[in-house]
């Protein structure tokens, strides 16, 4: 069964429902529950009113990929490091974030003309804040280019999770031996990639086989 024609830019509500319901890069399998699916829906179209304009928009997006990138995937990152089974709200979070950049992200575009990445914060992590006492180290270029390829998968861009996962592991290799910044930036790299790129594909595989 064909996907339905995604809903005029205008009725946000139908326009979040389609991708809650039907975008490859949100993670169904959270949504099957009710009352997730409508949490879900309700605190973006709750966000698109608040922010109703662009510059609005823009910051919010740029706010909530900081506390993503910065503290919801490290967390996961650790349970992983640390062979730990990834708490289930912990893991409904990370989808509802997920899903909040890539539609508010959407609406973005859309609405105004301005692509996610393009003269904001969310795939530029060169513009991101840093702290004062580590502005005097630079940061390992490999672990940027993995981050944002990772991020970039979330927008569905081919294999460029995996790219990025792949730049976020020699990233780390070589942070251990230039002790560079960038130890976030690829950690998360890897774990989006790992996310978006592998998870989302064999969810697609099994959909597919019909388990």
């Amino acid at each position: 069964m064909s996907k339905p024609k995604i809903p005029p830019i205008d009725n946000e509500d139908e326009v979040v429902e389609w991708f809650l319901r039907y975008d490859d890069k949100i993670k169904h399998e959270f949504l099957t529950d009710s009352t997730i699916f409508e949490k879900a829906k309700n605190e973006i179209l709750d966000n698109l009113r608040e922010h109703s304009d662009a510059s609005s928009l823009q910051s919010f997006i740029e706010k909530i990929s900081v506390a993503y990138t910065e503290k919801l995937l490290p967390s996961i990152a650790t349970n992983h490091e640390n062979n730990e089974e990834v708490p289930w709200q912990l893991l409904i979070t990370e989808m509802l974030f997920s899903a909040k950049m890539r539609i508010l992200g959407y609406f973005l575009l859309k609405k105004y003309g301005i692509q996610p990445g393009e003269g904001n914060n969310f795939t530029n992590p060169n513009t991101m804040k840093k702290s004062k006492k580590t502005t005097a180290k630079k940061s390992n270029k490999n672990a940027i280019i993995g981050f944002v390829l990772s991020v970039a998968s979330i927008f569905g861009i081919g294999l460029a999770g995996i790219i990025g996962m792949i730049f976020g592991i020699v990233a780390l290799t070589q942070i251990k031996h230039t002790h560079e910044q960038g130890k976030g930036w690829a950690i998360a790299a890897i774990v989006i990639g790992l996310i978006w790129g592998f998870g989302i594909g064999i969810l697609r595989r099994v959909v597919e086989m019909g388990y």
